[in-house]
């Protein structure tokens, strides 16, 4: 499905089923509405509708809230989010309201968003809805919705971005409605954290809905790994080649989610990333032809770089999320163990947070020879028996200048990459780890770029 086919198939089922959609905040004239979207930044709107009808009791208009004190305005709105800062940004925009604009909304950006606390998103919303204007409003919701529905490249990495993208290709009619409906299906469909899938109406062409069918995958392989002989795949190559593809598409998917918090990442696609699983025999001892595993690496600069990346390795028993730098010469590695000596407050704030020690460890507490089953975590593949050439033997955190690669993995079940949120769990390990690994892409970029 183009991009152009999946705007239409997503506009005709929104005209069909919500055709006179709009806010859900409540106001009763254009400044209330300024005012509940200010209030709602970060907060829901349902929060936003208990506290508005006592806000706008005392203060119905530009006049008398210019009169007001921050503090007066607090009582009212002090359980939404950053209640002192709106307040005062509240404030703040009712006298200049009334100082410049005779106490009434300007009906144009450049106007609307010379208001303290008034960013682009809020102008959007205010001249979507009450001025009738053809405008889009990107909040958290929309942008996530956007990106997961495929309306978007992953380029569009920033709200700017994405409404640009929406603007160009929504019919005029639908801009200000499109705003709504996407925002109401990321609300109560499409979350953040749990999506409810099974209630979307868009299953059948969500690209974000790919649950990579590992369980045909990790057969295949168990057969391959009893049968690694050019005849037996041969005859099973139709077999192969679904797997290959049923894993290509999802790698191409886990790209475009790395891309919105990796933006380096964004041009690559699944063939830039995926092993060859045919192996090179010819310096090895083992004269099977074949792998028993898929895998793919994720990394701007390419799977033969130094630099590090992302890897998903699927394979029975032995499935992981990983990241890192898996192999850097001596010259790179001295200088990443003197980069964390000269720095090791900020090593360790990557290195020792509950959360990374939780999925990936200390270094030589797990192994990984990248043939054996791993343990459940790993940071490092390889390490040094004594103290690196040059390098004090009793330096306090001796661990992190033994090691040879900083190579971070977590084992997953087998069940793993056939949930429906395999993509974004693999992520939030990716997230965790990343730190670290942007420390040493630092070092490596002084030697390879």
């Amino acid at each position: 499905m183009t991009r152009k086919d999946r705007y239409q198939y997503i506009i005709d089922y929104f005209k069909k089923q919500l055709p006179n959609v709009t806010t859900e905040l409540q106001f009763g004239s254009c400044f209330q509405l300024l005012c509940a979207t200010l209030l709602s930044a970060q907060c829901t709107d349902k929060r936003i509708n208990q506290v508005t009808p006592a806000l706008f009791a005392r203060f119905p208009d530009a006049s008398a809230m210019a009169k007001a004190e921050p503090e007066d305005v607090l009582e009212y709105v002090k359980s939404v989010s950053y209640p002192n800062a709106k307040s005062k940004h509240l404030v703040e925009m009712a006298r200049k309201l009334v100082e410049n604009f005779d106490g009434l909304v300007p009906d144009n950006e450049k106007d609307l968003t010379s208001l303290p606390g008034v960013g682009r998103k809020t102008a959007n919303v205010v001249l979507a809805v009450w001025y009738g204007k053809a405008r889009i409003a990107v909040d958290t919701h929309v942008y996530r919705v956007s990106h997961r529905l495929g309306l978007v490249p992953a380029k569009a990495n920033t709200p700017l971005k994405v409404e640009e993208e929406l603007m160009r290709n929504i019919p005029k009619e639908y801009v200000s409605s499109a705003h709504h409906w996407l925002l109401l299906h990321g609300r109560y469909i499409c979350q953040s954290a749990r999506p409810k899938c099974d209630k979307c109406q868009f299953n059948s062409i969500c690209p974000h809905k790919i649950k990579m069918n590992s369980k045909r995958i990790l057969s295949f392989l168990n057969d391959i790994a009893a049968n690694n002989n050019r005849a037996w795949f041969l005859t099973h190559k139709d077999e192969y080649m679904a797997c290959k593809a049923d894993f290509e598409k999802g790698i191409d998917q886990l790209i475009h989610a790395i891309a919105q918090f990796d933006p380096s990442i964004a041009h690559l696609s699944a063939k830039d990333c995926v092993y060859r699983f045919y192996r090179d025999v010819r310096f090895s001892s083992d004269k099977s032809p074949y792998k028993r595993h898929f895998g793919a690496y994720i990394c701007a600069k390419g799977k033969k770089s130094f630099y590090g990346g992302y890897y998903i390795h699927l394979q029975p028993g032995n499935c992981l999320v990983s990241l890192g730098a898996y192999y850097l010469p001596t010259n790179i590695l001295t200088s990443c163990r003197n980069e964390i000596m000269g720095n090791i407050d900020q090593w360790l704030e990557c290195v020792e947070k509950p959360e990374f020690l939780n999925l990936f460890g200390r270094p030589g507490e797990g192994s990984w020879d990248g043939l054996n089953e791993a343990s459940d975590k790993g940071f490092g593949l390889s390490r040094l028996k004594k103290a690196p050439k040059g390098f004090p033997v009793d330096y306090q955190y001796l661990n992190y200048l033994k090691l040879k690669d900083y190579t971070l993995w977590n084992k997953v079940d087998d069940g793993f990459f056939g949930n429906a949120d395999w993509i974004e769990r693999s992520c939030n390990i990716f997230k965790v780890g990343k730190p670290m690994m942007d420390f040493v892409n630092s070092v490596i970029g002084d030697y390879v770029d």
